[in-house]
């Protein structure tokens, strides 16, 4: 018998990934103004608005492992914390 241990990431296909990373990004980053409880359908929001920054991207399984993905991170945090303030429903 083999034991595999798979991480989120290697659990999901690749076109989740956008949508898991804006959750991630609400949890870590706008636990104060998005509860936990929130944060999956605001991301459900968000991602189209979000799209045109994931296009710049070549994102693939192993995308989180680059260092290309901090910075992804951090455009996107900055453009969730526009949208929130402009009051993104």
């Amino acid at each position: 018998t083999e034991i595999y241990t798979l991480s989120l990431h290697d659990a999901l296909p690749i076109w989740l990934a956008p949508y898991n990373m804006l959750v991630e990004i609400l949890w870590n980053e706008f636990y104060d103004e998005v509860s936990p409880g929130e944060a999956e359908e605001k991301a459900r929001v968000l991602l189209p608005e979000c799209q045109a920054v994931f296009a710049k991207y070549h994102l693939n399984d192993h995308y989180a492992d680059t260092p290309e993905y901090s910075i992804l991170y951090t455009e996107l945090a900055g453009i969730i914390q526009l949208l929130l303030e402009d009051g993104l429903q």
